[in-house]
Formats: C-alpha cells, sequence, structure tokens
C-alpha cells in the first residue's frame, strides 16, 4: 500500500487508501460521496451482502469480539511463489479456521503444528467467491483460559462499504469489543495500536476482490477542494477521535509475545507500540473504517455513499420515498461496544505458518486484555 499507514484500510482509507474527499451534509453527518456511479454501487452490493445466509450472531457464552481485516490491494507483499497477500487478512481467517488455529490457546506457550511451521497461508487473505464484500467466520475460542466468542470478517477494500458491513454486523453480532486491523506501508518492526483517526482522507481509489483498482470507488472532494470525512467544525463531528481503548497498555500487554516473534535470519524481532495521538499520515481506507466506527459508537448519524446509506439511531429514520437505505444501530448495540481500536501490522510480516501463529497469538492476547 502506499503511505505510511498501508491500513488495508478498513477505516475510510488510512495510509494508502486515505480518506479522500468526504463531502458531507451541512448538518454534521458522515458522508463520503463516491460520485452518482460509486455511491450505487456501494449501496448495491451492500444490499446484496445484507441479503447473504452468513452472518455473525449474538450467541456464544464468551465475550463478544469482532476481528477484521482486509483484502487485496494493488502492492501487496507477495510469498517466495510469488503470492500477495495480506497479513491482516490473514490473520482473521487463520484464526477463524481450527484445523490451524487451536480453540484453546495459552498466548505463552501454545506452539503452531510442525507441519503448519513452514506452509505458506497468502491465500487465506484471497476473498471467496461470491463474498460480496466479506467473508465471516465465527468461533469460541479460549486464551489463557478466558472465553471469547469472536466475529471474523475479511473485507474486501473498497471505500464506505468495509464501514457499512463492520456496522452492519454490529448490529447482529453485538460486540463489546472491536478490533480492526490492515498492514502499514513502510513499517518493518512494529505492530502499532492506534491511540486515535482524523478527519483526514487520501483520494485514492478502492480496490476489487483481486486486488485490482476500482476506479468507482474513489472519494470527491467537496466544493471547497477539501477532503475532509466529515465537514470540519460541524456539531458532534471530531477533527480527531480518540481509541476507546488505551493503546499504551495494549502494547504493554501484547509486548512479551510480540517481542517472542523472529523477523529474519538475523533473528531480529517484531515489536508492538502504542500510539501517543492519531497519526495525520493514515488517512486511507484504515482511517476511514475507524473514524466512522468510533462516530457510530457515539451515537452519530452516519451516512455513506453520498448519503444513499444511513446507520444510526432510529430517530434518524429517512423519510418514506426518500432513496436511502437505512440500518439501525440500537443505542444498546453501540453502548455495548466498550473498546474498539485499530491494529497496524507491520508489512514484513511473512505468510509462514510460524508467523502467522505468532501474530495470531498477539491479537488473542489483546482481545483479553482485562477480561
Amino acid at each position: 500500500m502506499h503511505g505510511s499507514s498501508l491500513c488495508l484500510k478498513i477505516i475510510l482509507i488510512t495510509a494508502f487508501f486515505g480518506l479522500t474527499a468526504c463531502r458531507t451534509s451541512s448538518n454534521s453527518e458522515l458522508k463520503t460521496d463516491l460520485g452518482p456511479a460509486g455511491n450505487s454501487k456501494v449501496v448495491d452490493q451492500f444490499k446484496k451482502y445484507q441479503s447473504k445466509t452468513e452472518h455473525c450472531d449474538s450467541s456464544g457464552t464468551g465475550t463478544r469480539i469482532m476481528l477484521t481485516g482486509f483484502g487485496l490491494f494493488s502492492s501487496p507483499p507477495r510469498n517466495s511463489k510469488n503470492v500477495a497477500y495480506n497479513i491482516s487478512g490473514l490473520i482473521s481467517r487463520f484464526m477463524s479456521t481450527p484445523a490451524v488455529f487451536p480453540s484453546v490457546v495459552n498466548t505463552s506457550t501454545s506452539v503452531v503444528a510442525n507441519n503448519f511451521k513452514h506452509t505458506q497461508f497468502a491465500q487465506y487473505s484471497h476473498m471467496p467467491a461470491n463474498a460480496e464484500g466479506a467473508k465471516i467466520s465465527q468461533r469460541e475460542l479460549i486464551i489463557d483460559q478466558k472465553p471469547v466468542t469472536v466475529c471474523f470478517i475479511l473485507l474486501d477494500v473498497i471505500w464506505d462499504q468495509a464501514a457499512a458491513i463492520i456496522l452492519y454486523e454490529s448490529t447482529l453480532f453485538k460486540p463489546e469489543r472491536i478490533i480492526m486491523s490492515g498492514l502499514n506501508a513502510g513499517e518493518k518492526q512494529f505492530g502499532m495500536f492506534e491511540a486515535g483517526a482524523v478527519n483526514n482522507a487520501t483520494a485514492f481509489e478502492g480496490f476489487k476482490p483481486s486486488g485490482t483498482p476500482n476506479l468507482d470507488n474513489i472519494p470527491i472532494a467537496d466544493t471547497a477542494g477539501d477532503s475532509p470525512v466529515l465537514p470540519r467544525g460541524d456539531h458532534g463531528i471530531e477533527q480527531t477521535i480518540t481509541m476507546t481503548w488505551d493503546a499504551k497498555k495494549l502494547a504493554t500487554f501484547t509486548a512479551p509475545v510480540a517481542d517472542a516473534i523472529v523477523r529474519d535470519k538475523k533473528t531480529k524481532v517484531f515489536n508492538v507500540r502504542g500510539e501517543d495521538a492519531a497519526r495525520p499520515s493514515n488517512d486511507y481506507i484504515c482511517n476511514n473504517v475507524s473514524f466512522v466506527i468510533l462516530h457510530a459508537i457515539k451515537g452519530a448519524e452516519i451516512n455513506l455513499a453520498g448519503g444513499k446509506l444511513r446507520f444510526g439511531p432510529s430517530q434518524n429514520s429517512p423519510a418514506a420515498g426518500s432513496g436511502i437505505e437505512f440500518v439501525e444501530i440500537p443505542k444498546a448495540v453501540a453502548d455495548g461496544i466498550k473498546s474498539a481500536g485499530f491494529f497496524h501490522y507491520p508489512d514484513t510480516a511473512t505468510d509462514a505458518g510460524q508467523t502467522m501463529f505468532d501474530w495470531s497469538k498477539v491479537i488473542a492476547k489483546a482481545m483479553i486484555i482485562g477480561l
């Protein structure tokens, strides 16, 4: 990806896709304008996604946690067989697969099965056919003796569509914690727990499931030539919004697991860190999804796809005949999300089974902080 944040970005395009021109109405609504064709395609695709039978639900006895990651983009890392992958989507699929990630995990002592240690898992971040924007899985895990129910989501790198799917699945799954994730282009050593999201968007296209550019999915600048996610200065819309987790504490909590991951043959290791504040360079889809989800948790009205797709409390329901698709986010769902944030993987993390398992343990550790 491009830029320092390469988050395959579900947060309104954080680094590579950069939450560009988010034209919004004057009443503090969140509304990215993708142009007539782009807006219509996002709405149509979202409706197809809703009609699928594969969704998460609120069953299960453990703490409900949502983990999201992205699929392919234009210039992703490639393994030794020249197969492209995105580590964030890989981890989501890897952890959702019982054959490679056990249901009972000790983040200090569990190890990958010998027969998977050198297996390359790049294909796990490739979107299956007919996924309509996301691949969903749900399973029960016990992590360091803590029971959790996890909704795993592999997302296409598409402006507004990724954020809409996260919001929709939240209404069904009712998560208590949301961990969004992506790839940080150019970062070689650190996994980053982000501290906030910014009201800035990079004008860069989204990507089709194959990783080819989607030229109908590009944010358009507003009439002032500005590119905010939401109109600057509008009531209730923050220029910078903080994640609802403690990035520093998460880094400290997960560091022992991350520090054990070997990065290369010279025995260099990976590390994690918690950011002090939102990073202005994080302005692609990763930032997009974060900015949207964090505002939704606060009860804001969220208007996506040029205002054609709306999420929010019931009182924000559009008038009959408005042509606006509406999904209610009940107050109980928004209030129930106690922690939400974004994690960026370094772009040097490989698709080998050993590395996949070790980074999965980092995420697993992050899931249970405070439980």
